[in-house]
C-alpha cells in the first residue's frame, strides 16, 4: 500500500524578540514533526512501515512595523532527520538528514490584550534554498526505487499560521 503524504507538521517555537519603535529583531528556535505510516498484507501477515520527519529550525529574522501590522522575514538554518520503522527490522532502524538553509517570509498581526501582553497571528512561508534527496530513505522502506535518485528530489516549501504571545511595553496604544 501506499504512504501517504506528510501534509502536517507540529511544534513549538521559543525565542527572543526585542521591539524598536518601527523594527523588531529576533532570534528563534523551532521544532516540528510528523509520522505517516502504511499496512498491507503478505501472505496473512500484517507489515507496517511508520517514517517520521523531525526538522529542528534556527531563525535569525527583522520584522517592519506599521502600527499592529508588521511584514518580516528570516534567515534559517534546518536540520532535518527521517527515521523509518520497518517489519524484520530493529525499531527505528533507518536514519537519515541533513542540514539546508531557508527563508521565512511573512505578515504579522498584532492584537493587544493589555499594557504588556499581545498575542501576533503570522501566517507564512518558508521557501527552501536547496532540494532534499529522499532517496535512502525511499530505498530503505521499497527495495524496487530503482537507480533513479533524482525522482526522489523536492523541495520541502511549508506553509502556516504561527500563534506568538509577545511580552513587553508596547509602542503604541492600547485600547482600553
Amino acid at each position: 500500500a501506499d504512504m501517504s503524504h506528510i501534509s502536517n507538521t507540529h511544534g513549538m517555537e521559543l525565542g527572543l524578540r526585542y521591539r524598536f519603535p518601527h523594527v523588531g529583531l529576533e532570534f528563534s528556535w523551532c521544532n516540528r514533526f510528523s509520522r505517516v505510516s502504511n499496512r498491507s498484507t503478505a501472505s496473512s501477515t500484517e507489515i507496517r512501515n511508520t517514517l517520521s520527519f523531525t526538522t529542528s529550525t534556527f531563525c535569525f529574522g527583522g520584522e517592519l512595523y506599521f502600527g499592529r501590522v508588521g511584514f518580516g522575514g528570516s534567515f534559517d538554518i534546518n536540520t532535518i532527520r527521517i527515521k523509518t520503522t520497518k517489519p524484520g527490522f530493529p525499531q527505528r532502524d533507518e536514519s537519515d538528514g541533513d542540514t539546508y538553509i531557508t527563508n521565512h517570509i511573512f505578515v504579522s498581526f498584532e492584537l493587544p490584550i493589555n499594557e504588556f501582553f499581545s498575542l501576533s497571528v503570522r501566517p507564512y512561508v518558508q521557501i527552501p534554498a536547496k532540494s532534499y534527496n529522499f532517496y535512502k530513505t525511499a530505498a530503505h522502506l521499497n527495495t524496487e526505487v530503482g537507480a533513479d535518485t533524482g525522482q526522489f528530489r523536492d523541495r520541502i516549501t511549508t506553509f502556516g499560521i504561527k500563534l506568538v504571545f509577545l511580552n513587553g511595553e508596547k509602542n503604541y496604544e492600547v485600547e482600553d
